[in-house]
């Protein structure tokens, strides 16, 4: 996986990235790989579908801290809209969101494909 190819497709703001892991790329690497899980963003889809707010706040909190690791910096925006949303506007700012993961999520599977 060529990180620095791939940084400016997900969003992924590269030299801070590297510069917080001093420059280890394979850490970044594995980071990337290992992104899917760590987001957990099926326990996000879960808590919209059950309209558990609580939960929401927290799934949304955890794709946030995941995406800072990375440098991620859209998903981030719209993990903490989506963190910070009231009632009404829980759905329109998940979608916002589901759209950059699944962006994100496709290239870096096309990636660990190649």
């Amino acid at each position: 996986m060529n990180i620095k190819a791939i940084a400016s497709r997900i969003g992924m703001d590269y030299d801070n990235v590297i510069e917080d892991f001093c420059g280890d790329t394979s850490e970044v690497r594995k980071k990337l790989e290992s992104f899917i899980t760590d987001c957990n963003f099926t326990a996000l889809e879960s808590a919209v579908e059950q309209n558990d707010e609580e939960l929401i706040k927290k799934c949304a909190h955890k794709v946030k801290k995941t995406g800072e690791k990375l440098g991620l910096t859209d998903l981030v925006k719209y993990a903490a809209i989506l963190e910070d949303a009231k009632s009404g506007k829980i759905s329109t700012s998940f979608e916002v969101l589901k759209a950059e993961y699944n962006k994100i999520s496709e290239i870096l599977q096309k990636e660990e494909e190649a």
